[in-house]
């Protein structure tokens, strides 16, 4: 049948067009025409489209939705089709969104379908989703993702009865890979966590990285809580590999803090827990995996309070030093004094380090809290060298924490220390305990003559306690021992601890070490000690931590001049010092 003059006109506007389109016979479904942009963007030859049939252009998966499609088509119900995945003759899938417009067309019930190639907006859509609910680094579902997944794993618990576990991941130390390797160094490990961790879990389990070294696990479908300690060990024995980053081997350790669903808990809740157990785990030695338990969150809740109050005690200079001397035998003329940091709280009062340093060594509070002591330490022994009478060579001693060796900021504290105090740097003592030298030997090794070159002296503070010995420390740049009370307590009753002591410190002398024994009590425990030649002591014997003005007049009063023989104390302490802390026989530190 020819066309009409308005049959013409339109096709002739139809095949101009840019924009792919096509006719559809309504009754038929067939194709009556397509112009020469859907043919270019379909591939076909216009005898080969027209030939087609509708399931040929759908993929596979759309094809039980096409008879609705026409449906909607006849009825005129829907003139907007999106979402709909068309195949070209190559086989290239394209995301398209189809308008339709009803025409007669050679005396036919028609529809013009225009086609919109939407494939590069789908894939971008795509592609910012995946971005929004995925890590960038690993590829593992990030917060909001896991968040999303756990609640609809609490949906089906509720349907199915069965338990759920969410497991809340920390490495342990990877500051210190990050800072000592370098940041592309960290991002590899990273990346290797997460491949392991994935390995480790069951095909609807879910691991997902929330930032930094931070790590969640989803488990479904429990049937004993066995099943979650096996996750754990599994997951602790693949981290424990060794992996070579960057010609480096590390063996990743993690803390793992486990909570299980109940009635009515929410996602948030869970991670929270998780959470909460997770620091209860790094509480307890690192390394291993805690389940939750309620009372955590007062423990919780209470380093918290602990951070924030130390927070505000170190912006408004509520942190003090004590200074508790070093004698010389045979000589008891005091040749240093060690800082120790105490915290005088507006409620609470006097705070020792114990109560704390651990926390401000896990927040990283343990960095400018450092500097501050290093910094106060410096200057006032340099004012003491300056204004009193042969206290030139007084040396102070810093306690330096594993949080602070790890950090290579620690050699940049200790420089504008000294240079700000004009204290000499041989006069300053570094004091590191031996367990933080034996945790990474190559590392402390480094880090410690970084610290050496400066010319401070370094010193292995409680010594004895560890695991290394004293041809293991000759690879360190030690000059002192600071030989633990434990092995000075017994020494008046007991001949091996006084013998142990002896070969100490005449191997350590051997070695060119200065030798302190530390935590002196008892007068018959500075009769032994003394009957062993030329050593250092420090101890509530001779001396408790003194303030500044206590421990000025001290030094005025004995820097050149020797005690008295027969005194077990070289002054009164009553005297001498302001009723800070009473008499405590344990040990101070800091």
């Amino acid at each position: 049948m020819p066309l009409t003059e308005s049959d013409r006109t339109f096709h002739a506007f139809f095949e101009c067009n840019p924009q792919p389109m096509f006719l559809l016979d309504v009754r038929t479904f067939r194709y009556l025409a397509v112009n020469n942009a859907a043919l270019d963007l379909y591939g076909y030859s216009r005898r080969e489209f027209l030939a087609l049939r509708q399931t040929d252009l759908r993929v596979e998966d759309q094809a039980a939705q096409l008879q609705d499609d026409r449906l909607a088509i006849i009825h005129g119900t829907k003139k907007h089709f999106q979402d709909t995945r068309h195949r070209t003759k190559s086989g290239a899938i394209l995301d398209v969104e189809l308008d339709l417009a009803s025409v007669f067309f050679a005396n036919r019930d028609s529809v013009v379908v225009v086609v919109s190639d939407v494939t590069d907006r789908v894939k971008l859509q795509g592609e910012l989703q995946y971005q929004a609910f995925h890590d960038g680094l690993t590829g593992l579902p990030n917060r909001a993702l896991f968040t999303d997944r756990v609640d609809h794993a609490l949906a089906r618990s509720l349907r199915d009865g069965r338990r759920l576990a969410v497991l809340f991941l920390d490495l342990d130390n990877f500051k210190a890979i990050n800072d000592g390797l370098g940041h592309p160094a960290g991002d590899e490990l990273l990346r290797t966590v997460a491949r392991r961790l994935a390995q480790q879990l069951r095909a609807g389990d879910t691991a997902a990285r929330f930032g930094g070294d931070e790590f969640a696990i989803l488990l479904e479908n429990l049937t004993e809580p066995s099943q979650v300690a096996h996750v754990c060990e599994r997951i602790a024995a693949a981290l424990r590999v060794g992996c070579h980053i960057q010609g480096t081997l590390v063996c990743p350790q993690v803390s793992i803090g486990v909570t299980y669903n109940a009635d009515g808990s929410s996602a948030e809740e869970l991670l929270r827990n998780a959470d909460v157990a997770m620091y209860q785990a790094k509480a307890n030695g690192k390394s291993c995996f805690q389940v939750y338990e309620p009372a955590m969150h007062q423990r919780v809740a209470w380093r918290l309070q602990v951070e924030s109050d130390l927070r505000r005690a170190l912006e408004k200079g509520n942190l003090r030093l004590l200074y508790q001397p070093v004698f010389a035998l045979p000589s008891r003329r005091i040749v240093g004094v060690e800082a120790l940091v105490r915290w005088l709280h507006p409620v609470r009062g006097l705070i020792l380090p114990l109560d704390f340093i651990v926390v401000a060594e896990d927040t990283g509070l343990i960095i400018p809290l450092g500097r501050w002591v290093l910094t106060e330490a410096c200057a006032q022994a340099r004012r003491w060298q300056q204004e009193i009478a042969g206290a030139d060579d007084l040396n102070v001693a810093v306690n330096i924490s594993p949080r602070q060796l790890e950090d290579p900021v620690i050699v940049d504290d200790v420089t504008a220390a000294l240079a700000a105090s004009g204290l000499r740097p041989e006069k300053l003592v570094l004091e590191i305990t031996e367990s933080i030298l034996m945790r990474d030997v190559a590392a402390a090794t480094m880090r410690l003559t970084d610290l050496s070159d400066l010319g401070v002296k370094l010193a292995v503070d409680d010594f004895g306690t560890g695991q290394s010995s004293l041809s293991q420390l000759r690879r360190f740049p030690v000059d002192i021992l600071k030989i633990d009370k434990s092995f000075v307590d017994n020494i008046d009753h007991d001949p091996l601890a006084s013998n142990l002591l002896t070969v100490v410190a005449a191997l350590g002398e051997s070695l060119g070490l200065d030798v302190v024994a530390e935590g002196v009590e008892s007068e018959a425990q500075g009769r032994v000690i003394e009957r062993l030649g030329k050593l250092f002591v420090q101890g509530y014997l001779y001396s408790r931590p003194l303030d500044v003005a206590a421990m000025t007049v001290l030094l005025a009063e004995h820097s050149l001049v020797q005690p008295r023989r027969g005194n077990s104390s070289p002054v009164d302490q009553q005297s001498l010092q302001r009723p800070l802390e009473s008499r405590r026989p344990a040990r101070d530190r800091r």
